[in-house]
Parts: C-alpha cells; structure tokens; sequence
C-alpha cells in the first residue's frame, strides 16, 4: 500500500503566490504623488513682481538682437515691436505669454536630453564647459 507523502515543498510557496495574485497592487511610485505643499507668503507676494522682471528682461534681450541697420520690416525688429505694445496695452498677457514660451522651451530642452545617450554631451555644452 502506498502510504501518504508529504506536499512538496513549494507548495507553501505557490500558495502564497497565489494569494499575492488576487491582492491588489499598490501603485508605481512615479504613480504616487504628495500633496503640495501650500505656497509661502513671501513667495505668493513676490511671484507678481518677479514676472515682471522676467519680463522686462526679455524684452532687452529682444531689443538686443535687433540689428542696429535693420529696416522697418526686419523680423527681429517686427517682433520688437509686437513685445513692446504688448507690454504697453496688455502686460499681463505678455507675462503669460513668455511663460508658456519658457515652459515650451524647457521641455523642448527635456526632450532633445532624453534623446541623447547617456553619458554623451551635446556640442553646444562641451563649448559651454571651457
């Protein structure tokens, strides 16, 4: 006759991979996000003024770029001059405005850096360096 065997020894180990399969996963850390913490006074109340600025300082930079002998038509100085009555008849609009532009810009410069492979510069940053 045969006599009763002993499981197996994994079979513990199937049974409790059994019952992590029916449990419910937690979510991927990327997934899982801290509530933000509230903005400081300080910086709520500067933010205006720090738009501002920003903004002024893109508009020198434009005004730099205009060639000293071009025409009324040149883009460089159309687009001068589009920055400046902007700034004049709706600074708000031209402070969102070069914000989204900068953010557009950033995630340009995101996405050109995960394009590289890893460990390699871009010429431009090699330059940068020296």
């Amino acid at each position: 006759p045969k006599t009763a065997s002993a499981p197996p020894p994994w079979a513990g180990l199937s049974s409790l991979v059994d019952r992590l399969g029916r449990a419910e996963a937690p979510p991927p850390r990327s997934q899982v996000r801290a509530p933000a913490p509230p903005p400081l006074k300080t910086v709520a109340a500067l933010q205006p003024t720090v738009g501002r600025l920003k903004t002024e300082h893109r508009l020198r930079q434009a005004r730099a770029q205009v060639p000293e002998n071009a025409g009324p038509l040149h883009s460089s100085r159309v687009v001068h001059r589009m920055l400046q009555t902007l700034h004049a008849d709706a600074p708000a609009y031209l402070q969102a405005l070069s914000a989204s532009v900068e953010a557009l810009a950033e995630l340009e410069r995101a996405f050109e850096a995960s394009l590289r492979p890893a460990g390699r510069e871009s010429r431009g940053e090699k330059r940068r360096q020296r």
